[in-house]
């Protein structure tokens, strides 16, 4: 995949998690699940040192997990429940390393927002 596919795909990222209808938003939360290891598993650049793709980690870890933790806040429970599932997979798939700051974040994050309530 080529940057402008990538470019392309991410510009229209935002509109959606941002969608009025909370719909288009739980797709959206569901589909970022298969393009996310589309990204990952992409064979292009992928090392002994690492089984993903370098490009698509650092998408998935900058751009895909930011949307990801926008929806798993949404007020829309089908959307939260989306949004926690691919997360939950995505789990899977991350670096042992990268696990605590890009996933254990978001539990972390919304026990302290609730406590805050």
């Amino acid at each position: 995949w080529s940057n402008a596919t990538i470019q392309s795909l991410t510009s229209l990222l935002p509109p959606l998690v941002n969608d009025p209808e909370s719909i288009i938003r739980q797709h959206l939360a569901s589909q970022l699940l298969p393009l996310s290891l589309t990204c990952l598993y992409n064979s292009q650049k992928v090392t002994t040192r690492s089984p993903h793709n370098e490009r698509g980690y650092k998408l998935l870890t900058t751009t895909l997990l930011a949307h990801l933790h926008t929806l798993i806040t949404d007020h829309d429970v089908d959307v939260r429940r989306a949004a926690s599932d691919s997360i939950s997979v995505l789990a899977l798939h991350i670096s042992p390393e990268d696990v605590p700051s890009l996933i254990l974040s978001i539990p972390i994050r919304l026990a302290a927002k609730k406590e805050n309530t």
